[in-house]
């Protein structure tokens, strides 16, 4: 076989074929999270509360309602940090806040997330 051969160059088109294929899905979703729309600081702000909520909920089943107070309000404090809302609103896709916004636990929450 030489390299003008037909088959040597369909198995060379083949296997670009498929080195096109991986790479368009390593870095594609990347790409289309970083360009494309991202959420408002005031959603990321809303997102963050939510989170802490549903995670002290979570937290809460084993806690007093004093406790569960208690602990939201920590949780809240931590997740509303300049530095979270800032990579909330720079990184996070529309669509995954929007899902994040609607799941009704903090487990479902972080799944849109991933």
């Amino acid at each position: 076989m030489s390299a003008g051969d037909p088959s040597t160059r369909r198995e060379a088109l083949a296997i670009g074929a498929i080195a096109a294929g991986v790479l368009g899905l390593v870095v594609v979703p990347p790409l289309v999270r970083r360009l494309g729309p991202h959420p408002s600081e005031s959603t990321c702000r809303a997102l963050l509360e939510r989170y802490g909520e549903l995670t002290a909920r979570a937290l809460g089943e084993t806690l007093d309602a004093a406790g569960r107070e208690s602990a939201e309000a920590a949780l809240r404090e931590q997740a509303l940090q300049p530095e979270s809302i800032e990579r909330c609103v720079r990184t996070m896709s529309a669509e995954a806040a929007t899902c994040a916004m609607n799941a009704p636990t903090a487990d479902e929450l972080e799944r849109c997330l991933q």
